[in-house]
């Protein structure tokens, strides 16, 4: 009887003390926030125009095509436009590759591929607005409007500056 009383004692007593150990809580908030900046980032492919040689007077004449693309990547629902400099080798206003003996040759760029709307140098083009799923395309087309007689041999370079303005 003993070893009984002895065992209800103890579970009183612990209950006694968990009963006056019990926790107290209290709360509060925490604020959470960013600012997410506007931006784009740019990238553009090189215009390589394939090798041109002048076989006969209608060849001499004839356009040569190519077309490059610029790559936009902004924050999503961005308004950005484009713009392309004349190049480093301009000439009367026009852009031209040179070649290392100094020699020019004549190129423009374009909007469309029907190469009817000349993109002119530094007019700002409209992008289409960016998503977050991936950077928007813009393709450029470039034409070489034929060689003269004059045409000198040789590799032809100009280097363009894309800028994108958000």
């Amino acid at each position: 009887m003993r070893d009984i009383i002895t065992t209800i004692a103890c579970v009183a007593a612990s209950l006694v003390i968990a009963g006056s150990a019990s926790a107290s809580s209290t709360s509060s908030t925490m604020d959470v926030s960013v600012e997410v900046q506007n931006n784009c980032q740019i990238s553009a492919g090189a215009l390589s125009f394939p090798v041109a040689q002048i076989r006969d007077v209608a060849s001499a004449k004839t356009a040569i095509d190519a077309q490059s693309h610029i790559d936009v990547l902004c924050t999503a629902n961005s308004q950005y436009q484009l713009a392309i400099d004349g190049g480093s080798n301009p000439v009367d206003g026009r852009r031209a590759m040179s070649n290392d003996s100094g020699g020019h040759l004549f190129y423009d760029l374009y909007t469309d591929q029907g190469r009817s709307q000349e993109w002119l140098a530094g007019t700002l083009r409209d992008g289409a607005q960016g998503s977050a799923t991936g950077p928007v395309r813009t393709v450029v087309y470039g034409r070489i409007n034929g060689l003269s007689a004059t045409t000198q041999s040789g590799i032809y370079r100009d280097t363009l500056t894309v800028t994108v303005n958000f």
